[in-house]
């Protein structure tokens, strides 16, 4: 009993010192890097992606570090850092990866697929797995044909969440709950004023989700290919838009796009 009233003590520590901040140095994206790698290295996207388990984590880190480069070098995403208590000092536990909004039909921040392809090759992806690389520009072909330059073009204020993720040894101490409340309020800060207007949907698929856009002038987006990531962002406040199937020739997947709208606050 005591020890579990010690655990529950320090898990409302961890929870209440949580902060959340943009990461602005490469020793904070070495740090952020390794916690992806070891949190979605199980990943289903990423299992597909890379069937040998021996080869997928030096395939997640230079994938990780070419999405960096492209993005963030470059003034395209935003890199948060979520830090919180441990021992006494304040230590990275988590981070998230947000391309900046979209606000025209040029997409997110003019985000080139094939500059992010140039970089996959740059980064030496093909070389570690082959079959990897291949995977990878099939679905992310698909994804951006599918869903983000469908959602691109709706004139909403929309961030797009890369990557999100919690050191898994905190993951069940509520840090991840505080640090989403928290990166709200900084995607709002850093938000640029929002539009009052909102794009016909043509595309089939979106079109009987219209109302779920309309009020949405400043919100994010999320993709997601697991069932527990998809309960977690479900139980925070984002909303279902769509379950879509991707399929090749070998597998399918449920790939899961959500919503979410941002507090009012004011814009930069």
């Amino acid at each position: 009993m005591e020890l579990k009233k010690l655990s529950e003590s320090a898990a409302n520590i961890m929870e209440t010192s949580v902060e959340v901040a943009v990461a602005t140095t490469s020793e904070d994206w070495d740090v952020i890097r390794d916690l992806f790698v070891s949190s979605f290295i199980n990943y289903p996207l990423y299992q597909y992606f890379v069937t040998d388990k021996n080869q997928r984590p030096q395939f997640l880190r230079a994938y990780m570090d070419a999405n960096y480069e492209v993005l963030c070098q470059n003034g395209i995403a935003l890199l948060i850092a979520v830090k919180t208590l441990v021992e006494g000092e304040k230590k990275i536990v988590g981070g998230s990866l947000f391309a900046k909004q979209c606000c025209n039909e040029t997409g997110w921040a003019n985000l080139s697929e094939e500059v992010l392809f140039d970089a996959y090759e740059k980064h030496g992806l093909r070389e570690i797995s082959v079959e990897g690389m291949d995977r990878l520009i099939s679905y992310e072909t698909w994804e951006n044909t599918k869903i983000a330059d469908p959602l691109s073009k709706l004139n909403r204020q929309m961030w797009n969440g890369f990557f999100c993720a919690i050191d898994p040894q905190y993951s069940c101490r509520k840090v991840g709950t505080s640090a989403y409340q928290l990166t709200k309020d900084l995607l709002v800060a850093k938000s640029i004023k929002t539009g009052d207007t909102i794009h016909e949907i043509t595309e089939e698929m979106w079109k009987s989700k219209y109302d779920a856009f309309t009020d949405f002038k400043n919100c994010f987006i999320a993709i997601s290919h697991d069932s527990r990531a998809v309960k977690f962002h479900l139980a925070n406040g984002m909303k279902m838009i769509s379950h879509i199937k991707y399929e090749d020739k070998n597998s399918s997947m449920d790939v899961s796009v959500m919503i979410s709208k941002l507090p009012e606050g004011p814009n930069k």
